[in-house]
C-alpha cells in the first residue's frame, strides 16, 4: 500500500512544516532582544562616589605626618582625644 500520496498525510505534513517553521522564526525573534537597563541620574552619581572613594589611599602619609609632627611639639590631641575621633569616625563608616 502506497502512502505517500493520501491527503490526509500531505495535509498533516504540511501543518508539520508551518509549526516548526514558526518555532524558529519565534526562537530567532526571541534571540535578537537584548537586555537593556537605565541608571537613574541619582545612581549615577553614588556610582562615581564610590569608584572615588575606592581610589582613595587607606591611610593619608601626608596627614600621619603632620599629627606625629604636632604630638612631637607637644601640640594637637591628646591620645585619648585620638581615639575619640578614631571610633566616630569608624561609626560614621559603619552607617554608608
Amino acid at each position: 500500500m502506497k502512502i505517500q500520496n493520501h491527503p490526509q498525510i500531505i495535509q498533516a505534513m504540511r501543518s508539520y512544516q508551518n509549526n516548526k517553521t514558526k518555532a524558529t522564526e519565534t526562537k530567532q525573534k526571541t534571540s535578537m532582544v537584548q537586555d537593556k537597563m537605565d541608571l537613574s541620574e541619582k545612581a549615577i552619581d553614588f556610582q562615581t562616589a564610590v569608584k572615588a572613594y575606592q581610589k582613595l589611599p587607606e591611610i593619608r602619609e601626608e596627614r600621619v605626618q603632620e599629627v606625629k609632627e604636632k604630638m612631637a611639639r607637644g601640640e594637637g590631641a591628646t591620645p585619648e582625644e585620638v581615639v575619640e575621633k578614631m571610633l566616630a569616625d569608624l561609626n560614621v563608616r559603619s552607617k554608608i
